[in-house]
């Protein structure tokens, strides 16, 4: 049986800071390519995280675009998809409103053709379940899984999973933006990774979406434009500090300047037009003008 696999769509209405793009336009032209280039009957799961926040602003704008391209998936909410991150407000969400248009949320175990699902919504750890259909099982789930060494105190370790729950013949996970895969006695275990680049540190990030088709597992990279995503605000803030912290041991030294001819203020304007940098030189403008009018 041949189906794909996606993960973390964080579709939002708003630009991350980090890209330069239109990005509500650019994940819905991605995910129409991933449809196109599957086959839109080729059925998509996807592990979670599908909007960005519980209530996005400009619902009504993304609701229409995001049920054509994702008609026919089958998904799971993660912990984006959640109001407060609490599944007691799941119905007030846009999840909840994309699920009632296209039927697409996993709640209880689903016949999937050769297999059978067994979904894990975020908040709901893997848990040992027996067959209902008498099929290969899948559990998908939305928890922080890693490959090898753990990033912080918290998540398991994907080699782990596939031990521990050995009654899954393939477990799909989302939550952790990074792709990777694991294989343990002819078992899956496939973390698919972001969709999109949703932070600088990503900058060179391929996603991918990856197609099962039996015993074979391809993944096929999703075009991306690396020049659409960006440091720039990382690089100029770490600027600003930089010229702010000049500014002040400049400002230091001039007040202490053994210099009789000039008096505080005309020996900040004296050091300013000395100055090769050009940001803390307009900061230090801004600060003389000021000074002078007290003056």
């Amino acid at each position: 049986m041949k189906f794909a696999v996606l993960s973390d769509l964080h579709i939002q209405y708003e630009n991350p800071v980090c890209r330069l793009d239109e990005y509500y336009e650019t994940v819905c032209r991605k995910l129409e390519w991933v449809r196109e280039t599957i086959g839109w009957d080729t059925p998509l799961l996807i592990a979670g995280d599908i909007f960005d926040t519980g209530k996005p602003r400009n619902l009504l704008k993304m609701h229409g675009d995001v049920c054509r391209v994702l008609d026919g998936c089958k998904t799971i909410y993660g912990n984006h998809d959640l109001s407060f991150r609490a599944d007691s407000y799941l119905q007030e969400t846009a999840y909840a409103a994309l699920d009632r248009a296209i039927h697409c949320h996993m709640d209880r175990v689903v016949d999937f053709g050769e297999y059978e699902i067994h979904p894990f919504n975020f908040g709901h750890e893997i848990e040992h379940e027996r067959s209902v259909y008498g099929k290969p099982m899948i559990a998908i789930s939305h928890q922080f899984v890693y490959k090898e060494k753990p990033p912080f105190d918290a998540g398991v370790q994907a080699l782990h999973l596939l031990t521990k729950f050995p009654e899954y013949a393939i477990i799909l996970t989302g939550d952790n933006h990074q792709h990777f895969s694991e294989i343990y006695d002819g078992r899956l275990l496939l973390n698919n990774g972001s969709l999109m680049r949703m932070t600088s540190a990503q900058r060179i990030y391929q996603p991918v979406v990856t197609v099962i088709d039996g015993d074979k597992v391809t993944e096929i990279p999703i075009p991306i434009v690396y020049d659409m995503v960006t440091d720039r605000h990382i690089v100029y803030n770490n600027d600003k500090i930089l010229s702010r912290d000049t500014m002040l041991a400049y400002m230091e030294l001039v007040r202490n300047a053994d210099n009789e001819t000039y008096d505080f203020t005309s020996n900040l304007l004296h050091k300013i037009l000395d100055m090769p940098d050009s940001m803390t030189k307009s900061l230090l403008m801004e600060i003389y003008e000021e000074l002078k009018e007290e003056v």
